[in-house]
This record gives C-alpha cells, structure tokens and sequence, in this order.
C-alpha cells in the first residue's frame, strides 16, 4: 500500500518559550501562522517548550482541527519527545526524536471537555498531584489548593464557555526544587467577561486590570458569595510558598513568576481565552500549613 504523501511547511516563529511576558505574547503569533498555513503537517521552529505552551498548542489545535486535519512537529528531536511523552495528540509522522525526559516529572495532558468532566476523578486527580510533589503538606492546606485548582477549572467552564474545554500540562523540576501547571481555554477569555460586568461602573484601563479585579478576594462576575475565592486562596498559598503565578487573557498580563511583587503587563499580541500557570515549590525541608493551623495535630 503507497504511503501518504504529508505535505509539510516550516514555520519560522520564536526559538524557547521562556515563563517571561514577551514569550507569552509570542504564543497569539504562533497561533496565527498555524492558521495561515495550508499544510497538514507543521514544523515549528521551536526548540524548548514550558508545560504551558504545551497545554496552549493542545488546545489550539482542537479549535483548528475542527475544520482541517493539522498536525505539528519540531525541527528539535528533544522537543518532539517532550511532547510524545506529554501525551500531545497531534504530534505529526514527520517528528523525529531524541532524548527522553524522565517521565515522573511529566504532568501529561489532560483535556477536559466540559463542566461534566469535573467529576470525583479529577478531584483525584489534583490530589495526587499535590500528594506527589508537595509531601510536607498539611492535610487543610492540601484540600485548599486542591479545592483552588478546581476552582480554576470549573472558572474557566463558567467564564470561559469555551467549545473545546480546557487544557493542561504540568512538570516537576527537581534540579529547581518546584513543579508548574497550566490550565488554558481558548473561550471568552477572563478579561472579557470582566469588560462586560463592570463597564461603567469601574474604572479598568486594561486586560491587566480586569484581571488584577478578579484576583482580588470576593471579586467575581458571579453573583455568589462563595464565587472568586478560586484564584484568591490560590494566591494566599502561593505567597507562604513563596511560589508564582501567571494569568493571562486578551492581551493582559499579571503575575509575579520572576518578580517580587505581582506585576501588570500588556503583551504585544492577544490571545484567545485565558491561560493560567502556576508555579509551586516543594521544600524537604518546611511544612506548609494554613493560618491558624499552628496549634492542630495532622
């Protein structure tokens, strides 16, 4: 039986997606070439990848792949085992591979396709996650972070209303001493909606601020009291832990991921939906807990 001819274009886009806000300005662009290109099967030019651009691209070529048939591949070998270890569903015939990463350290991809999909299996799911890389964890903070990412997930159906689901992929650094996850939808997208519940009654200049909003305890387009604890309480975690954060949606940046303090920023180019990634450290050496968790025995 002759095989398929795979036509195939290079795409000349950025080299290393870093956690810095000009790379994830960078990523609208990517998605905006893949999209202008006619062929089945994509080489990307990219030659290191972050969880995050893993969970972006996953979820891009859903929305792509409704109407044609794309598949991607790196001129990198190590990026394209990276991605066949991540479990990335379109990886084209074309990828050749190179070194293995190990995979314990690999959060492979999970899809979640609509708010049915956040069932007790995913609540597993986050625990073992956490239990995994986060073993000097008190038991209340666990069922906070756990509840926070959960939260995220079930925000993004809420808000986001995006067909193809949601997005994620995550990897543990030992060397660092920290993993980092990522959820993204490519839906409405957070800045948006905040656009919408609060024009004319506050004053937001950007994507940034929107977002900024609805970081903040107790702000929520939701009318529901227990609504907009999700990215708070993860935040609350994050400061003890001294971990980071990034959100991102339309063309506004906020997060602290290399910085001190929690920082604005307005990215070159807009994507679709919301992108958050997260980065929590793993100590040997402290034992997290809660305020006031002090005096109770675990």
């Amino acid at each position: 039986m002759r095989k398929k001819t795979i036509k195939s274009t290079k795409i000349f886009s950025q080299e290393y997606y870093s956690i810095d806000p000009k790379s994830l300005g960078q990523l609208a662009n990517l998605k905006k070439i893949i999209d202008m290109s006619k062929q089945d099967s994509i080489g990307l030019k990219a030659r290191f990848f972050r969880p995050y651009c893993v969970a972006y691209l996953n979820q891009v070529l859903w929305t792509i792949n409704e109407k044609r048939k794309v598949k991607v591949f790196s001129i990198d070998s190590n990026l394209n085992s990276y991605l066949k270890q991540s479990g990335f569903e379109f990886l084209s015939q074309e990828a050749q591979f190179g070194e293995l990463f190990p995979q314990e350290n690999i959060i492979t991809i999970r899809r979640f396709k609509d708010a049915k999909d956040l069932d007790s299996k995913v609540i597993k799911w986050l625990e073992n996650i956490v239990y995994k890389f986060i073993p000097n964890c008190s038991q209340q903070l666990r069922k906070k972070i756990v509840q926070s990412l959960w939260e995220i997930l079930n925000n993004g159906f809420t808000h986001g209303k995006s067909k193809y689901g949601i997005s994620s992929c995550g990897q543990y650094y030992p060397k660092k001493k920290y993993f980092e996850i990522a959820f993204y939808d490519s839906g409405y997208g957070l800045a948006n909606r905040v656009w919408d519940y609060k024009s004319g009654k506050l004053e937001l200049l950007n994507d940034s601020d929107c977002i900024e909003w609805a970081a903040q305890k107790g702000n929520s387009t939701l009318q529901n009291p227990d609504a907009g604890l999700g990215l708070f309480l993860l935040r609350e975690f994050l400061k003890v832990n001294q971990g980071a954060f990034q959100i991102i949606a339309g063309k506004g940046y906020f997060g602290n991921m290399e910085e001190e303090i929690d920082i604005k920023h307005t990215l070159r180019n807009s994507i679709d939906g919301t992108l958050v990634n997260i980065r929590v450290n793993i100590s040997e050496n402290i034992i997290y807990k809660l305020k006031g968790e002090e005096n109770e025995n675990y």
